[in-house]
Formats: structure tokens, C-alpha cells, sequence
């Protein structure tokens, strides 16, 4: 405990008291800041209930932005985009089938697999029917 030469004040006690005041005064002053500050929400909260009730006693209307539309335009145009690619792929890929099965008809017909009569041949057989048509028809105006 400190004292005074002159006066027998005790410093100690009323540097405390000091301190103490100090300390209300500044916690006065955060209670006092904390109530404007409820009192100006709670008027908020009451007009946004104001607001609310409106809205809800009014038609509700739909509106679109030009953002938003501009944003589907952007997701269809990717989709479309995307199906399109996976249609040029599926395409590419039905073309190297068909010429891949092209290849292998190729081939069977080079191998000689199956009947296949060239030009000459062909000839030769007709040629063969006829003559034999036209032997029976002699044959048959001959004999009757």
C-alpha cells in the first residue's frame, strides 16, 4: 500500500477505484453500442416481416434475367456442342467399321471363295443354254 508523505492517502486504493470507473465506463458504453445496435435490427426484422407479409398478399410474378437466359443459351450451346462431337465420333467410327467389313468381302472375293464367274465365263454359259434351248426346240418342232 503506497501513501503519500505529506497525506496519508492510500495511491494504491485509488488508482484501483481509477481503473475500476475506467473499466465501467468503457463496458457501459459496449452495453450501451450493443442495445442501438439490437434496437436497429429488431426495426429491420420488422420491416422485412412488413416486406414479407406484402409479398405474400401480392400475385407472385416470374422474371427472368437476360443474364440467366444468356447462361442457358451458353449451357445448350455446350450440350449441343458435346452431342454433336459425340456424333461425329460415332460416325467415324461406323465408317472404319464399314470399310474394315469392305475389306474383308475384298479379300473373301480374292481368295476365289464361293461362285464368282468372270465376264468370259458368263458369256460361255449363255452361250451353252442357249444352244441347248434352241437343240430341244429344233428337237421338239422335229419330232412333232
Amino acid at each position: 500500500m503506497r501513501t503519500s508523505k505529506n497525506d496519508k492517502v492510500d495511491i494504491s486504493a485509488l488508482m484501483q477505484s481509477v481503473d475500476n470507473s475506467e473499466i465501467q465506463n468503457t463496458e457501459t458504453d459496449k452495453i450501451a453500442k450493443l442495445i442501438d445496435t439490437t434496437t436497429q435490427l429488431n426495426k429491420c426484422l420488422l420491416s422485412v416481416v412488413e416486406q414479407l407479409k406484402d409479398i405474400t398478399s401480392q400475385p407472385i410474378e416470374l422474371s427472368v434475367k437476360q443474364s440467366d437466359i444468356d447462361q442457358f443459351r451458353l449451357v445448350k450451346n455446350g450440350y449441343i456442342q458435346e452431342e454433336t462431337e459425340l456424333l461425329k465420333k460415332h460416325v467415324a467410327e461406323q465408317l472404319a467399321m464399314i470399310k474394315a467389313h469392305e475389306q474383308r468381302i475384298c479379300e473373301v472375293c480374292k481368295r476365289g471363295e464361293g461362285i464368282w464367274l468372270s465376264n468370259f465365263w458368263m458369256k460361255v454359259l449363255l452361250i451353252i443354254w442357249f444352244a441347248s434351248i434352241g437343240i430341244a426346240f429344233l428337237y421338239a418342232i422335229g419330232r412333232g
